[in-house]
């Protein structure tokens, strides 16, 4: 659509400048729409935890440890 417009822009002005105008107010406007929206509140990492399954066995291995081979 913007390519659309650039090009009416340049046929019946003679010139890109009045697409390009309402292009970079457009852009603006946006912006202030997406400041307008405020944080984001999702807690990733309450609603991760209630979907995971909890573990079979306690592990009291630390990230980086060695894996441990499986008893007899």
């Amino acid at each position: 659509m913007a390519a659309t417009a650039v090009g009416v822009s340049r046929e019946s002005h003679g010139s890109y400048t009045p697409a390009m105008l309402a292009l970079a107010a457009a852009c603006l406007t946006c912006a202030a729409l997406f400041q307008a929206l405020g944080p984001y509140r999702y807690d990733a990492t309450r609603t991760a935890r209630a979907h995971l399954p909890e573990p079979a066995h306690p592990t009291t291995r630390k990230p980086g440890d060695a894996p441990v081979a499986p008893g007899p």
